[in-house]
């Protein structure tokens, strides 16, 4: 059972892996296609089950999406400029679920809107 302090590193830890494959990928500096769709899906499955973990289940599905186009199996033929496309917003999204995951002020907020939402103003 993974704690949730190691849950925060180990999101910063893919995250950081993710984005290193996917800056490799788009500048070309490794050409094995099928490596690095191996690589992408299984970086992605460990995303998606940690963001399913935390409850993230939209960026779950986001990144479930993600390994359905970077599998090694199933090719999808899309041109380089799509490819790179892809790349590009596929680092943006992981950015972003890191930020949303692993910032403590975003997880602070959101904690006092839900105790807000318990307990409404009074109408008196």
């Amino acid at each position: 059972m993974i704690r949730h302090g190691q849950e925060i590193a180990l999101i910063r830890y893919l995250t950081a892996a993710t984005l290193f494959v996917l800056v490799v990928a788009a500048t070309g500096l490794y050409t094995n296609d099928s490596m690095l769709r191996l690589v992408m899906s299984v970086l992605l499955a460990a995303l998606t089950y940690l963001a399913w973990h935390q409850g993230y289940t939209k960026w779950a599905l986001v990144y479930a999406v993600g390994i359905i186009v970077f599998n090694p199996v199933f090719l999808l033929p899309l041109s380089s400029a799509m490819w790179l496309l892809l790349e590009v917003v596929l680092a943006l999204i992981v950015l972003a679920l890191a930020v949303s995951i692993t910032d403590g002020y975003v997880k602070g907020a959101r904690f006092e809107r839900y105790i807000i939402a318990l307990f409404p103003q009074s109408q008196y």
